[in-house]
């Protein structure tokens, strides 16, 4: 049990001291299977953020980040998608923290005309 506790705590403060997960943190712990989900839902946190900074900006006559189509819906499936895409186009240093890449991801995926 402290195992477990220990290996879902412990990236999570590393993520907390460091400011962020980075690609290169991502893809150690993706590898696994046991700490695989604690990647998945950091991504799925960060685009959540993103999907509520949209509306409030929305919602105040702002303009929005990017614009995914009004019907689709965006979970933690597709924000790990663009998320890996982002990271397979070899763009970021292993050190670039994951905010930026989805952020680039999802304005990429979902431009502004």
């Amino acid at each position: 049990m402290k195992k477990i506790i220990l290996a879902i705590i412990t990236p999570l403060v590393t993520c907390v001291a460091l400011g962020g997960m980075t690609i290169d943190y991502y893809k150690e712990i993706s590898k696994d299977e046991e700490l695989k989900h604690i990647a998945t839902a950091y991504v799925t946190g960060l685009g959540e953020g993103f999907f509520w900074s949209n509306a409030a900006l929305k919602t105040n006559n702002k303009n929005i980040l990017y614009c995914p189509p009004p019907k689709l819906k965006i979970n933690g499936d597709v924000y790990m998608d663009i998320l890996n895409q982002q990271i397979n186009d070899g763009k970021y240093a292993k050190d670039t923290e994951l905010g930026l890449v989805l952020f680039s991801g999802l304005r990429k995926t979902f431009p502004c005309s």
